[in-house]
């Protein structure tokens, strides 16, 4: 839901990016192995995403209001 806060949690051996296409918070920069991003989503709507590192690895978060 809007305002609510989204927490990707990196359990691979090698560094990913949460980086957003279009409109969305800000990118999570490289998260390494073990670490974690976390973002709030202020407005409805969808927000696609992928890794920089690996472009192949895609994601989206709706965000209902």
């Amino acid at each position: 839901a809007v305002g609510d806060e989204v927490t990707w949690t990196n359990t691979d051996n090698t560094p990913h990016t949460v980086t957003f296409t279009g409109a969305g918070p800000e990118d999570s920069g490289s998260i390494p192995a073990d670490g974690t991003f976390t973002a709030q989503l202020t407005e409805a709507g969808t927000y696609p995403y992928f890794c920089t590192q690996h472009p192949w690895m895609l994601g989206t978060v709706s965000v209902t209001g």
